[in-house]
């Protein structure tokens, strides 16, 4: 058996895990012997596909394609898919959330605040720029 194959028989979910570590496992179990425990919450479901698009940089039009949405009925027929406009309405209340709570990290700071930042372009000559903060926190 080669190595790879044998690894990842050792991490096989259906293994034990041994006495004294605990599973690292970050997804919730569903139980799939009744569905009707399931819950669909609509808004954390349209949260979850923002955060998705977000950090995957799919495109917002995603919310078109008939397969993409085939796809999501077959999992939650219930779960009523965003339009467009609605998905990027999301993703800019993340974004304003997330931007809230850096702004009041930074507030909190007591010390200066080191910034450098980095310019370049890409191979279809899109131009882009990073910018970089290092500070020290009390933690």
């Amino acid at each position: 058996m080669p190595l790879a194959e044998e690894n990842t028989m050792r991490n096989s979910p259906r293994e034990k895990p041994c006495k004294g570590k605990k599973e690292k496992d970050s997804f919730k179990k569903i139980s799939t012997s009744t569905p009707t425990n399931i819950i669909l919450s609509q808004d954390e479901s349209r949260r979850e596909l923002a955060i998705m698009v977000i950090l995957h940089d799919y495109p917002i039009s995603m919310v078109d394609y008939i397969g993409f949405r085939r796809f999501v009925t077959s999992l939650q027929p219930a779960f009523n898919m965003s339009s467009q406009n609605t998905l990027r309405n999301d993703i800019f209340k993340i974004y304003e959330s997330e931007k809230a709570k850096r702004y009041s990290l930074l507030d909190k700071l007591k010390c200066r605040i080191a910034i450098t930042t980095d310019m370049w372009t890409s191979i279809n000559s899109k131009g882009f720029m990073a910018i970089t903060g290092h500070f020290i926190d009390n933690s």
